[in-house]
């Protein structure tokens, strides 16, 4: 499972409301937990802020992030 759509899911958080949290569109959100498209800086400042984790957790680089 991609660790964004698992941090998602452990909060229980749909990609509506991660939209509203992060201004990330929901439809994005699911091509970056498909792994259909690449995460840019933006998004990935947006993440790992609003789920407190680093961005190699976050792109799967290592488990050490929380």
């Amino acid at each position: 499972m991609n660790k964004l759509h698992y941090l998602r899911k452990i909060r229980k958080i749909s990609t509506h409301d991660l939209h509203k949290y992060t201004g990330i569109c929901a439809s994005t959100v699911t091509y970056l937990e498909k792994e259909e498209r690449p995460f840019r800086q933006i998004h990935l400042d947006k993440l790992t802020s609003f789920f407190n984790v680093t961005s190699d957790y976050l792109l799967g680089r290592n488990d050490n992030g929380l």
